[in-house]
């Protein structure tokens, strides 16, 4: 068990006690009183130094500030914060991170701020930057703050025990490409449906917008572009919305190489893009399955706080290696609005999987109309023709 305070000598402190070792021998050796006062002058700096650095922390007080979430890829900034009830001077705060189940070297982290000086009854800040490499869980370990006053001999430091924390780092979000912006209007993959859906997406006009990727050449009104100088196209009402599930197969193997997590993550920064971009649009309904050991089922309108919460679930899902084709295809059955079907795996076209997608169609709500969603394997390059990881 760690204790909560520690003394240790510093580099300088090693020194320094070699040199008092050379007086004190040499001073008893020769019997030189002089020199045995200056051994007698330096043992008392020793415990000045331990004295005042115990002292300036016994009423310390450091708490660590947390956003709520952070997202994986991007940089965050930690920031600190120190009182005391008195003056404090030279203090260092030392932070350490790592990934919930995950003791690898490329998962764990460390921060350091320096604080100069607290003054007496009031509070310092100091931050330190990190970037998360993966998604998931991270727990923070309690604060250990740091004081060497006055003469940096010894180093005292005080463990905060009460300063634990988790962070959630949500996946890291991509861009969805042209060919998905046709895939959700109906223009993609021969849909036969597009013919009957076509007036449905040109509506009613209703107003202009700034040209996104995927939009047609048709819809640019080249007047206020050229007024504007940027390409500006008519927005049109949808009578009503589009329904999308997502089915997001997180399969492993027995022994897990570097390609296979890459391929687990694009999975996940793929699904997460597509929840981030459905709710930001709202509208229709969104349900999502996902497979592994922390898998779920979860649907709803389209908004922002489905959006957020699927996200974050995504953050740490794991995946697993058994079939569970069954439990993923489960949830299919009782909805009677589908919509778009995606399916979304880690690995290539397995006979279960069309053994459980045949009976899902057969015992689906709507017999007529067979489940074939659009498939999308992570291992394969046709991932990147929907989505592009920024």
């Amino acid at each position: 068990m760690r204790l909560n305070r520690q003394t240790r000598l510093t580099t300088e402190g090693y020194y320094f006690l070699i040199v008092l070792a050379f007086v004190l021998v040499r001073g008893s050796m020769k019997e030189i009183n002089l020199m045995l006062a200056l051994a007698g002058m330096m043992v008392g700096a020793f415990y000045f130094n331990w004295l005042g650095a115990r002292l300036l922390l016994r009423r310390i007080k450091a708490r660590r500030i947390l956003p709520d979430f952070a997202t994986a890829g991007e940089p965050l900034s930690i920031e600190i914060e120190l009182s005391s009830p008195h003056r404090a001077t030279a203090l260092q705060c030392e932070d350490k991170f790592h990934l919930h189940r995950s003791r690898g070297a490329s998962d764990v982290g460390r921060g350091t701020v320096v604080l100069p000086q607290i003054a007496a009854k009031q509070t310092a800040r100091a931050e330190y930057r990190v970037r998360f490499g993966r998604r998931g869980v991270y727990e923070f370990d309690p604060l250990i703050v740091i004081s060497r006053f006055p003469f940096r001999l010894l180093s005292h430091s005080r463990r905060f025990k009460d300063s634990r924390d988790r962070l959630v780092v949500l996946p890291r979000l991509g861009r969805l490409t042209s060919r998905w912006s046709r895939f959700r209007r109906g223009a993609d993959l021969g849909d036969r449906r597009v013919a009957r859906r076509q007036g449905t997406t040109e509506g009613d006009f209703y107003g202009l917008r700034d040209w996104r990727p995927g939009d047609s050449r048709r819809w640019i009104h080249w007047r206020t572009s050229a007024r504007r100088g940027s390409l500006m196209v008519r927005q049109f009402e949808e009578p009503r919305n589009e329904d999308l599930t997502l089915l997001i197969d997180l399969w492993r193997p027995a022994k897990l190489s570097d390609h296979d997590e890459e391929n687990i993550e694009l999975a996940v920064s793929f699904a997460a893009t597509i929840v981030a971009d459905a709710c930001l649009q709202g509208g229709g309904r969104l349900s999502i399955a996902v497979t592994g050991q922390r898998g779920f089922d979860l649907n709803g309108a389209a908004s922002r706080s489905l959006g957020h919460e699927i996200v974050q679930r995504l953050a740490a899902a794991e995946a697993a290696s058994q079939d569970d084709w069954p439990a993923l295809l489960a949830g299919v059955r009782s909805k009677n609005h589908l919509g778009r079907v995606v399916l979304i795996s880690t690995r290539p076209p397995s006979d279960g999987e069309s053994a459980a997608i045949a009976t899902t169609a057969e015992s689906g709500p709507s017999r007529s109309a067979p489940l074939e969603p659009l498939r999308i394997d992570t291992s394969t390059p046709e991932l990147f023709e929907y989505f592009q990881l920024s």
